[in-house]
């Protein structure tokens, strides 16, 4: 059963996800959008109305016909004996709140991209090569003044496609680049050393001692990209004009975080 393979009982947060919860209570979360369906922002108790998840999630699921909700935990012995759960209702299929390919992303993606960007002054984009449409155009969303920083171990966000009319336009290694930042390291050093420069780290250890997570150490191999220092009216982002080890962050007053992919949040975030 492929809800059974899906299921996303073999991960846990990270330290990038707790990160994000750190944002939060910093005041400095706008939202976080993701495209993973593992739940683990849920898990590392990032408030619900805080994530959008742009391909549904593993943590509800509804009755395809009378829609009334169930929790992962009610639906898991069903799963895990490879049955069919089926509604106490009206005995119509159970679905996990899960999009599939040839379904349409949630109502509640579009209203928050459409709310959300135009206020965002500072995106943080986490493990991913913003390659999947229309996930990877939501960097065009911002205002054209706004930084944007990307945590990866590649580049990303030079696709561009006649079917991804806005593509993705991360101009990092462009002369013209006035407002983006490229660190090259695993999501959990880069927020690791984001928190560093922010003056957080030692509410970040406590947060993640308090949840039993390991603290992660810098790797010395990171490294930023950036040919210009990056701006904006309430937050300076900036990195040496050339190569440099550590780029120079500075807090923001609304956050919007992106993240990526379970591959390669899992590849990544170690």
């Amino acid at each position: 059963m492929l809800a059974k393979e899906l299921y996303p009982n073999k991960f846990k947060p990270t330290p990038t996800h707790y990160f994000i919860r750190l944002l939060n209570e910093k005041g400095k979360l706008l939202r976080t959008f993701t495209e993973n369906i593992d739940s683990l922002e849920r898990i590392a108790n990032v408030p619900t109305e805080k994530i959008v998840e742009a391909n549904g999630t593993f943590f509800t699921a509804h009755c395809l016909d009378c829609q009334e909700e169930y929790s992962l935990e009610q639906i898991k012995g069903t799963i895990f004996k490879d049955e069919i759960p089926y509604c106490n209702k009206c005995t119509g299929v159970i679905k996990p709140d899960i999009v599939f390919s040839d379904e349409t992303l949630p109502k509640r993606y579009n209203e928050c991209v459409k709310s959300d960007f135009a206020k965002c002054d500072f995106l943080i984009i986490i493990g991913t090569s913003l390659a999947v449409a229309p996930f990877c155009t939501l960097i065009s969303q911002v205002d054209k003044n706004c930084p944007r920083l990307l945590i990866n171990m590649e580049p990303g966000g030079h696709t561009f496609s006649y079917l991804i009319p806005f593509g993705t336009t991360l101009m990092f290694n462009s002369r013209k680049n006035r407002r983006d930042v490229f660190y090259k390291s695993t999501c959990d050093d880069g927020v690791m050393q984001l928190v560093k420069l922010l003056g957080w780290e030692s509410d970040f250890k406590k947060l993640l001692q308090k949840e039993g997570i390991s603290i992660p150490s810098v790797s010395e191999k990171a490294t930023t990209s950036s040919r210009m220092n990056v701006s904006s009216t309430k937050t300076t982002t900036a990195a040496d004009s050339t190569v440099s080890k550590y780029p120079k962050f500075t807090s923001t007053k609304k956050t919007v975080d992106a993240t990526s992919s379970k591959s390669e949040v899992k590849d990544n975030a170690k």
